[in-house]
């Protein structure tokens, strides 16, 4: 998600391209949406705010993959994440998995920030911002990093998660972010998959 390389992730959305309301994720199994549901159960998250933060990362596209960092996959895990979550293919070969294929993949990524509270998709952003951070009190206001610390660096790079121009970027900031998908018909059809296969 962010470009601050210790995290993992990288700014998004990655580049994947909306190909219209009507078959936008044609390419998402019911098994993506069963499967969805039993890993945030683990996790303790709400599968929507799972949802979101996949949207405002890769447009929940298995084979996003950001052209410069190769970030890739729906959380936009960086090739190094994902050596480290035993991952060691490659990020081309980890972006022609399933949807499905890759959530163990987040699950494990994810696991080891549950004990800090992933309630919320602000935190769920945070986990992948900068996780190091999740261990602090974390309201709206929490300050994650600063032009002026904390992580003056992350900061620097992910200026666009200040849009106010504040200096500062907080929990609230990265709730936005992901609070952006939220709306419009392709949030709209989303969300019935989800719910249809839930109701099946």
């Amino acid at each position: 998600m962010t470009k601050y390389p210790t995290s993992g992730m990288w700014s998004g959305p990655a580049q994947a391209h909306d190909s219209g309301v009507e078959d936008a994720f044609k390419d998402l199994s019911d098994q993506f949406f069963l499967d969805l549901r039993t890993m945030c159960k683990s996790l303790s998250c709400d599968p929507l705010d799972m949802l979101a933060v996949m949207a405002s990362q890769s447009a929940v596209r298995a084979g996003a993959q950001h052209r410069s960092s190769m970030a890739t996959g729906l959380i936009q895990l960086m090739p190094k994440t994902l050596r480290g979550l035993g991952w060691v293919d490659g990020p081309d070969s980890f972006r022609r998995l399933t949807a499905a294929e890759q959530l163990p993949y987040v699950q494990k990524y994810f696991q080891p920030f549950v004990r800090h509270g992933l309630g919320s998709a602000g935190r769920l952003y945070q986990a992948l911002f900068l996780p190091g951070t999740l261990a602090a009190d974390s309201t709206p206001e929490t300050v994650v990093c600063g032009r002026d610390g904390p992580f003056a660096d992350a900061y620097a790079a992910n200026t666009d998660l200040d849009p106010r121009g504040l200096g500062k970027i907080t929990v609230a900031d990265l709730t936005a972010r992901v609070d952006k998908v939220r709306s419009g018909p392709i949030w709209a059809q989303l969300v019935a998959r989800f719910e249809s296969v839930r109701a099946a």
